[in-house]
């Protein structure tokens, strides 16, 4: 694994050791480079993020996808969308909004019924962070339910590798313009 941490480039399970969505510090910082890079997150994190016009920021680390994992509180659904409440005991529970579009791509590509993910069930959704009214919700490009309980462990662990990178990098960076 080395020092690097998890990048995802597709909704898929692969994975390589690219810089999980925080960037090195010897490169300069670009514009929306990490559009595809998804960055494992808590409930807590994503409630206490910084929102500007950019978007959503932990720290200086740029939100765009993030990944949750937690169990379903409760389940409500509409025509054009699922309604999940997630809760991974970091704080308040926070809606995952998944549409009926992407519910029945997943469908066809899994053979599952998204519709079968009942309150009490653990799910990982991957999606982007919106606030609306400052009611913040994730809108969920993809959900599966946990295959192993242990998935919550290695979540945990990479959002913990995630925020000692990104910290460390920081560091650096300080460290960095205080010799020039």
């Amino acid at each position: 694994m080395g020092s690097q941490g998890y990048g995802y480039t597709s909704f898929g399970s692969g994975c390589n050791q690219s810089s999980g969505g925080f960037y090195s510090p010897q490169q300069p910082r670009p514009h929306r480079s990490n559009a595809l890079a998804v960055v494992p997150c808590t409930v807590s994190q994503l409630r206490s993020a910084k929102e500007d016009h950019n978007g959503f920021t932990v720290g200086n680390t740029e939100l765009n996808m993030v990944s949750l994992v937690g169990i379903v509180r409760s389940v409500s659904s509409s025509m054009s969308c699922m309604l999940y409440l997630l809760d991974d005991m970091t704080g308040p529970p926070i809606d995952a909004q998944i549409w009926q579009e992407v519910c029945a791509s997943l469908n066809q590509e899994h053979d599952v019924e998204n519709s079968a993910i009942h309150p009490g069930t653990y799910v990982k959704v991957t999606g982007r962070v919106r606030s609306l009214q400052n009611h913040r919700s994730v809108i969920g490009l993809n959900i599966r339910r946990l295959q192993d309980l242990n998935e919550i462990t290695s979540h945990i662990l990479e959002v913990t590798q995630a925020h000692m990178f990104h910290r460390q990098a920081s560091l650096n960076k300080a460290s960095l313009s205080n010799q020039q």
